[in-house]
């Protein structure tokens, strides 16, 4: 039962629960799943990335498209620190098995192209660059798809991440903190979401039979 009395700094309520075997009872197949978080939003707003949608296989330097389904699950419109609601988006192509982004800072292999991944604005999803956000914001409720152009060089098995709200990497305010981007929310790790798997491979030539 969560207080209706909470403050309205309060963003969230995070309750977690341990089933660990202290007592070493017993055998454990597997050590690392016996613990649980479970965040409820209780103000401010909450974007969460539902979807991933990407061809499961195709072929190298070919223009793939990518979609990305976001909502916001909270309270309020998406706002920044110089009060408009845009946030960026990020889509991440790494190898097999990679892990996923560990949160805001870390643009790692993101669609940036370098190590550090200061972004352009290109891939900075708001009011002029994508149209389906009113006045910038992605208000309560409301979902909305943001499609990608992915062009891979190299054939193999690659898994893509994507994050929402991730960080800009300059000391510009407007452009949020390490800890949480632009967007202030009660619950951050449900703005990255993935693994799903691609397979990239060349293009396939068929010459002509000479039959006689």
């Amino acid at each position: 039962q969560i207080s209706p009395t909470l403050p309205l700094e309060v963003l969230a309520v995070s309750n977690s629960s341990d089933a660990g075997n202290e007592a070493e009872e017993g055998v454990e197949v597997n050590g690392l799943n016996q613990s649980g978080e479970e965040i409820t939003t209780v103000n401010g707003p909450d974007i969460v990335i539902q979807r991933l949608l990407a061809p499961a296989q195709d072929v190298t330097n070919k223009n793939l498209k990518v979609a990305v389904v976001l909502f916001n699950n909270g309270f309020v419109a998406t706002k920044g620190p110089d009060d408009q609601g845009w946030f960026g988006i990020d889509l991440y192509l790494k190898p097999y098995g990679a892990p996923p982004p560990t949160g805001p800072v870390d643009r790692y292999l993101g669609a940036c192209p370098t190590t550090v991944n200061p972004c352009p604005g290109t891939i900075r999803y708001n009011q002029y660059q994508a149209v389906g956000y009113p006045d910038g914001e992605l208000g309560v409720d409301q979902i909305f798809t943001v499609t990608f152009p992915l062009t891979v060089a190299l054939p193999g098995r690659y898994w893509l991440y994507t994050q929402a709200d991730p960080f800009w990497n300059d000391p510009n305010p407007a452009n949020g903190l390490p800890a949480h981007g632009r967007v202030i929310e009660g619950n951050e790790i449900n703005n990255i979401f993935g693994p799903i798997e691609i397979v990239i491979d060349y293009p396939k030539v068929y010459l002509p039979i000479i039959r006689r």
